[in-house]
């Protein structure tokens, strides 16, 4: 939840790769990715054990949701928040509409954060929310390579950087492979103190089916589902 790219494909309107490191406490417990029924759908996320949402998942809605700590800052956390952030993931995830949703959604209360919405219904839209605990921004994306940093975590020298080099390794690659996008995101695992790069969960959409590869980094088991949205 603290590291995100996303990369279309060159050739296809509709085919795409996003990767997402999670850095988290190393004590916190999820659950291993796997197909959920849930609000009359079929979803697809590893579970957050204590709150019981995600920070990143796909629905039969034909939808990709991935959420990041922090809106444009870091923020001072508090004591007490009405809900978690990834229970709006999941919310996001059946919703009809997703511009509607992030637009009519109350936040209040609510931890600072951002979310990155990928739809591929009819064709592929990227769509971001910044909730920052006093506003939040909307905006339509560009269906282009784009990466992301928590702020949280990450200061703003630190981002550029990182676009930097993502930058590089764009203009170096001309078919991207699920592996070395995987092997660039390896480029940013953590190992602080209280804040470790946990897991990396990478999914991929092609025109005929959905995987989500999910690496657990603290034991190197790998899980892989496959979605037919």
């Amino acid at each position: 939840m603290c590291t995100l790219t996303f990369i279309p494909h060159l050739k296809s309107t509709t085919d795409f790769i996003l990767t997402s490191n999670r850095d988290e406490s190393p004590n916190r417990k999820t659950i291993f990715p796997k197909l959920y029924f849930e609000e009359g759908m079929e979803m697809c996320y590893p579970k957050d054990e204590l709150a019981g949402g995600t920070w990143i998942g796909a629905s039969s809605r034909k939808r990709l949701v991935c959420l990041l700590n922090g809106g444009f800052e870091a923020h001072n956390r508090l004591k007490h928040y009405r809900k978690s952030r990834g229970l709006v993931v999941k919310e996001l995830l059946a919703a009809t509409d997703t511009f509607s949703f992030l637009e009519k959604t109350e936040l209040n209360k609510i931890e600072p954060f951002t979310i990155v919405s990928v739809d591929w219904n009819k064709k592929l839209e990227l769509h971001q929310l910044v909730w920052d605990g006093n506003e939040k921004q909307i905006k339509q994306i560009s269906v282009s390579p784009q990466i992301w940093s928590a702020s949280m975590l990450y200061s703003s020298e630190t981002k550029k950087e990182r676009e930097q080099l993502f930058l590089k390794f764009i203009n170096e690659e001309r078919e991207f492979d699920r592996e070395d996008i995987m092997g660039f995101q390896k480029k940013f695992v953590i190992d602080r103190e209280l804040v470790k790069t946990t897991s990396i969960t990478q999914f991929v959409h092609s025109q005929k089916t959905s995987e989500m590869r999910y690496l657990d980094l603290q034991t190197g088991k790998t899980i892989s589902t496959r979605m037919k949205f």
